[in-house]
């Protein structure tokens, strides 16, 4: 079998996206195609523990999910997240506001204003990615 493909999921927490996005592609993660990785998921409240914690899911991910869109989306937080996936090489996905958002698209491997592009695009770079693994 072949090893699933780790996705972080990064943004904001109020509107459920993660959740939303995980029923997208629930048929990837039960064909054990795809293990998603979710700051949410920490048990810890220690600031130093979760920054520690979610560097650790950075740096082990494949694939890193920003999610602009959340109304908990801290703009700054997500700059950050964008510069940190490519200075570890990482294949990013965001879902953005508006095309022009302060988002340096340069930066990213794809960048759409729509969920739906957003998650097949995600989806087809689950597919790839298992392939090679």
């Amino acid at each position: 079998m072949k090893k699933p493909v780790d996705v972080y999921l990064a943004g904001g927490t109020k509107s459920g996206w993660q959740n939303q996005l995980k029923r997208a592609l629930n048929k990837l993660h039960q064909q054990g195609l795809v293990r998603w990785s979710n700051p949410e998921d920490n048990r810890t409240r220690n600031p130093e523990e979760i920054g520690l914690l979610n560097e650790i899911r950075r740096r082990n991910t494949d694939i890193i999910f920003l999610n602009e869109q959340d109304p908990g989306s801290n703009i700054g937080c997500l700059h950050q997240e964008i510069e940190k996936a490519k200075s570890l090489g990482k294949i990013t996905v965001l879902l953005t506001v508006s095309k022009n958002s302060f988002i340096d698209s340069e930066n990213l491997l794809f960048c759409t204003e729509k969920w739906h592009l957003a998650v097949n695009m995600l989806e087809e770079m689950i597919w790839a990615i298992a392939e090679d693994k």
